[in-house]
């Protein structure tokens, strides 16, 4: 996307009432803000959206549209109280508690990932940038069960599988993990995939607690298989 004092040059694909939507097709002033993206996925997923703005001026990127929102919803004076600048962390990556990503079946087992702005396609993602690096781990494991038992991804085409998405949250303050699934119907081999699961994460920590709750009254049923102690 276009930042903040950058001069470019536009091509207009849609015009609304009372403003026009365009597609960059040469930025020929840079900000000098603007950087390199770390993630090998960013532009191809929906995951982010600024990696490309220098971590510093994100910050005061997210308090300028803080003030503007306060202008334009309330009726607040921001002159009239003091606005802090945005805590920003120390380092930029690997901070996402909580992942919920679609399942799809691939050439040799289930594959994660997300969609594409603004899209339904599906973008295969192997390591995430910013995803806390215990999910990135958890999210390798999961896949490794669901092969070995031989469970596939909901094809809404066939109308057939089960898994539609894997929700994993992490707790860095806690040390702990929650692992999730989304699914189309009632899995027989959910017992089995929650010891198989278990059975991975010991690899990873000492300490494991196994718990299986199925929600009803969905269409598609939530199934928090474990949370587990990460050490």
């Amino acid at each position: 996307g276009v930042l903040p004092k950058e001069n470019v040059k536009v091509k207009i694909v849609k015009v609304n009432g009372g403003y026009a939507e365009g597609e960059v097709v040469e930025i020929k002033t840079k900000s000098p803000e603007r950087c390199e993206n770390f993630c090998d996925y960013y532009t191809k997923c929906g995951g982010c959206s600024i990696q490309h703005l220098n971590y510093e001026a994100s910050g005061a990127m997210k308090r300028d549209l803080l003030m503007e929102a306060i202008t334009r919803y309330t009726k607040l004076n921001p002159r009239s109280f003091e606005v802090k600048p945005t805590i920003i962390m120390k380092d930029p990556m690997h901070y996402r508690a909580k992942v919920n990503m679609p399942v799809r079946n691939g050439i040799h087992g289930v594959v994660f990932g997300l969609y594409a702005p603004n899209s339904e396609k599906f973008v295969r993602i192997k390591n995430c940038g910013i995803q806390n690096e215990v999910i990135n781990e958890v999210v390798y494991e999961v896949g490794k069960a669901l092969d070995k038992l031989v469970i596939k991804a909901y094809d809404g085409n066939e109308k057939k599988g089960y898994v539609r998405y894997l929700v994993v949250r992490s707790s860095v303050y806690n040390k702990e993990t929650q692992v999730s699934f989304i699914l189309d119907k009632k899995l027989p081999l959910m017992d089995e995939l929650a010891k198989e699961v278990e059975l991975e994460f010991e690899k990873l920590s000492e300490e494991s607690i196994a718990k299986l709750i199925q929600e009803n009254g969905f269409k598609a049923r939530e199934i928090d298989l474990l949370g587990i102690m990460m050490e």
